[in-house]
């Protein structure tokens, strides 16, 4: 099977060009904020982006699987492609609705170093961002350059203002508002541009068909949640905001691979759901090449990358992303298997089941993991968590795929 073609390099371009501007953000701003805001003030913004991270993820659904392989089928038929983001549309606002509750509740109880005024002005933007963005949408067509170049642009006006503009502790506000008003701007040209350039006649729908028919992708997509941030969102609670800091730059770190796996699978999605043959050996390769390489560079370089970005005092921060090794591999194995076979072959039942088992497992080990060892307890379970899906992606698909072409 022919994997690297058009379609492919397209979304590749667009979805690399985000990313990569995703990771320079924090790899350009942790100096300048972590030392200007210090250790605490940093954790509390560091908290913001984890929160609103989650919350994308619980916008998103399972749309940026069902949806995109839905819209690649019909890409060309402009009523048929209105007729689904409407339905989409639809859908996430809804979800914004109940997360933003949701996150309100809990600054409103203190339960996150935020309070009820900074989640209404710096959280509510950013997940509204999410849904005008509409990335699923541009994905699915294979376009992905116009929204991509306004995504980028929103985040280097946020670079430069940190570069030239923050310059101490009494800059957070202004840091988080510049943070989620350049994304929501940049998401409101994105949100035009569709309607206009793709002639989309949007009307109100019923989000509950849409999301009735994403449960089981989005179980399955939503269930890791359990053991890789819920314990990060609870950790607030137990450790100060500088103890916080030190397990953000960790995680943000660590992210960086699964970001790269991320890029290569969302990119691969349309092109092998339009593919009857499939090539796991095809996907792995790419995959554990990306993850080798990034592994080896967590290895040597950590402790340079460390004290260049934030300086002395996250030693504890060099050791996580040292310790996490393990679990970049195991990654790389189990999203190939999970997005290269599962998701792309529309088994989303098994997909939600294996996902689903693993992620109660580790969630509730990693209760008494966190509340024993804090934030080192996180880590682990994020280590563990990796290598149980390798296992469990590895064992199902040769029973279900690899035996029955034996047996043929």
């Amino acid at each position: 099977m022919k994997l690297i073609n058009k379609d492919f390099i397209n979304n590749f371009i667009g979805l690399s060009s985000m990313n990569l501007m995703a990771l320079i953000v924090p790899l350009v701003t942790m100096p300048i904020l972590s030392k200007s805001l210090g250790m605490e003030l940093y954790g509390i913004f560091l908290l913001l982006l984890s929160i609103n991270a989650f919350g994308q993820s619980f916008v998103n659904y399972s749309f940026g699987v069902v949806a995109v392989r839905e819209i690649s089928v019909i890409k060309d038929d402009v009523k048929s492609r209105s007729l689904l983001y409407s339905e989409i549309f639809s859908s996430q606002v809804l979800l914004s609705i109940i997360y933003l509750a949701f996150v309100t509740l809990l600054a409103y109880f203190d339960l996150i170093y935020l309070n009820v005024e900074q989640v209404f002005f710096y959280s509510y933007p950013v997940i509204i961002s999410n849904v005008l963005f509409s990335l699923w949408f541009h994905q699915g067509v294979s376009e992905t350059k116009v929204v991509a170049f306004l995504n980028i642009l929103a985040r280097l006006s946020f670079i430069i203002y940190c570069l030239f503009f923050v310059v101490s502790k009494s800059d957070l506000d202004e840091i988080m508002f510049f943070y989620a008003y350049s994304l929501f701007i940049a998401s409101i040209l994105s949100f035009f541009y569709r309607i206009r350039h793709y002639k989309i006649n949007l009307k109100a729908c019923s989000p509950f068909q849409r999301i009735r028919e994403g449960k089981d992708s989005f179980i399955g997509l939503f269930s890791p949640n359990l053991y890789s941030n819920v314990p990060g969102l609870a950790l607030p609670s137990l450790i100060s905001e500088s103890q916080y800091s030190i397990y953000a730059i960790a995680i943000r770190i660590i992210n960086i691979a699964n970001m790269a796996q991320n890029i290569i699978s969302r990119s691969l999605l349309p092109v092998l759901s339009n593919r009857e043959e499939y090539s796991i050996t095809d996907v792995l390769k790419i995959n554990l090449t990306v993850s080798i390489f990034i592994s080896i560079g967590f290895l040597l370089l950590s402790d340079w990358v460390v004290n260049l970005l934030v300086g002395k005092g996250y030693e504890e921060s060099v050791y996580y992303i040292k310790i996490s090794v393990v679990g970049i591999v195991c990654l790389a194995i189990a999203d190939s298997i999970a997005n290269g076979f599962y998701l792309a072959k529309k088994r989303d039942k098994d997909y939600r089941k294996i996902s689903i088992y693993v992620s109660v497992i580790c969630f509730i080990i990693s209760i008494p993991l966190v509340f024993i060892f804090k934030s080192f307890g996180a880590i682990l379970i994020l280590i563990f968590a990796r290598v149980i899906f390798a296992i469990f992606y590895i064992v199902d698909f040769n029973k279900t795929v690899i035996k029955k072409r034996y047996k043929k």
